[in-house]
């Protein structure tokens, strides 16, 4: 089976993020993608605004409902130390030990991921599926990816996807939420309520 795979902290997962992951369903056949909530985010340590993994997860649990090609998967909140995704490839592999893993990311992270530890590893665990926003277009010709052979370079251009713009942030719901302002056109219902109910993001 091909099986994404696709990170971030979800804080809160949104109407976004689903639809890079139904846009990479669909251009390569996935048979199912994963929501994977970064359990310690090297890059946001001290971030003040981010909740508990078990929140994360709950409400990835909650938007992929009904949508039986999602599933959520908690193999970061489920170790300790820095969500290095290099180590969540290597334990997926194991999991999934007959599957071929797409990473799945945005266009504008091409640009951050020589940056990531041991990054060179990624392209060797994985497909790297960059999801691109109209009017941005990824650069794998970057000096930086001299590195990696011609093959998996042309792998990579191949493998980009481009999807129609959805213009919601997480951050933007999160001050939303602190104003206590309706989020429904931005996440799904059910995460809605449970932002609601468990007063996340208030002021």
């Amino acid at each position: 089976m091909k099986t994404g795979i696709f990170g971030g902290t979800f804080n809160p997962v949104h109407l976004g993020h689903l639809a890079v992951c139904e846009a990479a369903r669909a251009a390569h056949g996935l048979g199912r993608v994963l929501l994977v909530p970064s359990g310690a985010p090297p890059h946001k340590q001290n971030d003040q605004e981010l909740v508990p993994g078990a929140r994360r997860l709950e409400m990835v649990r909650i938007a992929v409902e009904g949508r039986d090609f999602l599933e959520p998967s908690p193999v970061e909140l489920d170790r300790s130390g820095p969500s290095y995704m290099v180590d969540t490839l290597e334990i997926l592999q194991l999991q999934y030990p007959e599957d071929e893993l797409f990473l799945v990311v945005g266009g504008d992270t091409v640009g951050e991921l020589s940056t990531w530890y041991s990054w060179q590893r990624l392209f060797e665990l994985s497909r790297i599926v960059a999801v691109n926003r109209p009017g941005f277009s990824p650069d794998f010709g970057d000096p930086v990816f001299a590195q990696l052979s011609a093959e998996i370079l042309r792998q990579c251009t191949a493998d980009m996807v481009e999807m129609e713009e959805v213009d919601i942030s997480s951050t933007r719901i999160r001050r939303a939420a602190a104003r206590g302002e309706e989020l429904a056109s931005w996440v799904p219902p059910g995460v809605s309520d449970y932002i609601q109910d468990h007063g996340l993001y208030s002021s």
